[in-house]
């Protein structure tokens, strides 16, 4: 009897805990929550929610409006229907129109617009300025934090509207393809990150905008044109950026972070007046290394790109003494030499990283077996880490060799090899082994063995 009781009790169980699971969760939930999970949408389909019942217009409270051209035109979002690609710029004018007449939400948190697959005939190119510029006056109204505009545009001329540099929400602004000019006043007292590309501005006018953006850490400046000095003393810049062609001025005491590519160009006449407070550096590329080497020496962690490393240039290149700490630097197999002499330079590294690849043709080894051969001692170096892009060389094997008798506190020398020749590999395992180490401690490790 009992047990008949019990599987009675147990089979209402079962159906109530089946009219639990076919109950609509989702729409049990709060419209605070509802709404943050549209902000994670492509804004179509958030839009498009309002056919369901329990979001109705939800879609217009969303604190992120993020509008791509070419997510907006994916294939899939238009089953059966064949968009001509003139009209793209009408119908996608029209929908960011639609969207921000019946949006309500305040504060916007982002506000993106990118057209990176449209082309703007010269009859509507007055039109598509003219909404943009609304658009952007749109964002600024319902004091959006992050204001992003970004276009893949030839010959596209955007005067930012000037509300942009009187906004106290901004935190984050990025602009592509615009010019800035006629500002009589610059007051962003909470940006912080400022990002430029492709942007006209003359040195007086970049300069009211620094001095009118206190709170800025973060700048990231990539070909800006009429900018060819970069001074500021700003205490809170912290991070910069940079690639330029037309560079001739380099003064920034306060930076902390320096991320450089310039042009042939740019480097002949590049002068470098203080960056002395840089602590991490990544030289893109510099072909004229020696512009910039004596001005980063009190960095810690350095990283340097394959352009800086010419082997005629190192030839003659005498590197002072440096605070390096670590180094992660990209060769290829005739740069070799260039490392080699830089290590001798470099008391305090403790780390280096070395992506090495390997050219289609035969190198003279013999400069760089005499430059390894002299005596050197790195005191501090602990790790050496190379990761190899093709077949391990002859330079590679000989600055291995180099590593394990000059580093004699050396703990572990990491091989990354590109498994693309297993034969050549274990013929470089073989010769790896037989080289003779500083350090006793030292584990050589190729892939997943340990040597």
């Amino acid at each position: 009897m009992m047990s008949l009781i019990n599987m009675e009790s147990t089979s209402k169980k079962s159906k109530a805990s089946m009219r639990n699971d076919a109950r609509d969760r989702l729409s049990e939930l709060p419209d605070e929550i509802l709404v943050h999970i549209l902000s994670f949408l492509p804004i179509l389909d958030a839009v498009r929610t309002v056919l369901i019942r329990r979001f109705g217009n939800l879609w217009t409270l969303v604190s992120s409006l993020h509008f791509k051209d070419y997510e907006f035109f994916k294939a899939e979002n238009w089953p059966g229907i064949r968009i001509d690609y003139d009209e793209h710029i009408p119908r996608f004018t029209s929908f960011v129109r639609n969207v921000l007449m019946l949006h309500k939400g305040i504060p916007v948190d982002k506000f993106l617009l990118r057209f990176l697959d449209v082309d703007v005939c010269d009859d509507d190119c007055e039109s598509f300025i003219t909404d943009i510029k609304l658009w952007i006056r749109f964002a600024i109204g319902r004091e959006v934090k992050e204001l992003e505009v970004q276009f893949e545009i030839d010959d596209f001329d955007l005067f930012l509207p000037r509300c942009v540099f009187t906004s106290q929400f901004l935190v984050k602004l990025k602009f592509d393809r615009c010019e800035i000019e006629g500002l009589s006043r610059v007051q962003m007292g909470s940006l912080r990150k400022l990002s430029l590309t492709f942007v006209k501005v003359s040195n007086e006018m970049f300069k009211k905008v620094i001095f009118g953006c206190p709170s800025l850490q973060e700048l990231v400046l990539r070909y800006a044109y009429g900018l060819n000095e970069l001074q500021f003393t700003a205490p809170n810049i912290e991070k910069l950026d940079l690639k330029s062609r037309y560079l001739s001025v380099l003064d920034c005491p306060n930076l902390k972070i320096l991320n450089i590519h310039l042009n042939c160009s740019t480097v002949s006449c590049l002068q470098i007046d203080n960056i002395s407070s840089v602590r991490e550096v990544h030289i893109g590329y510099v072909p004229r290394f020696e512009k910039i080497v004596n001005q980063i020496c009190k960095a810690e962690v350095v990283k340097i790109s394959d352009g800086a490393f010419l082997q005629s240039f190192f030839k003659e290149l005498h590197v002072p003494q440096t605070r390096w700490k670590c180094l992660h630097i990209v060769l290829y197999e005739d740069q070799f030499i260039g490392i080699c002499r830089v290590l001798r330079s470099l008391p305090h590294l403790e780390e280096l990283i070395v992506s090495s690849w390997r050219k289609d043709k035969t190198h003279d080894h013999h400069m760089l077996s005499e430059e390894l051969s002299s005596p050197c001692v790195i005191p501090q170096l602990k790790t050496v880490t190379v990761h190899c892009c093709a077949v391990p060389c002859q330079s590679l094997l000989l600055l291995a060799k180099f590593s394990l008798k000059s580093c004699v506190n050396l703990e572990k020398m990491v091989i990354l090899p590109s498994m693309c020749n297993v034969v050549e590999d274990f013929k470089f395992v073989k010769q790896l082994c037989s080289f003779p180490r500083a350090s006793t401690n030292v584990r050589v490790i190729f892939g997943s063995d340990i040597y």
